[in-house]
């Protein structure tokens, strides 16, 4: 099982890539305990979490 800092660190490294089959694997993760996390949504996961972490990058 990954601890929740190394888990975080790849997904910021998974967003800031641009890789939506990284992060999905991340959101997948156990350590995560996310629920209801669907493969098929990988995009949108990308999409949002990039524009969520851009909104705070800008202090918005």
């Amino acid at each position: 099982p990954r601890s929740l800092p190394t888990l975080l660190f790849y997904s910021i490294l998974a967003i800031d890539r641009g890789d939506p089959i990284r992060t999905i694997e991340t959101l997948l993760f156990p350590t995560a305990k996310l629920q209801n996390v669907k493969e098929a949504n990988a995009w949108h996961y990308q999409a949002v979490l990039n524009d969520a972490k851009t909104y705070k990058f800008l202090g918005c």
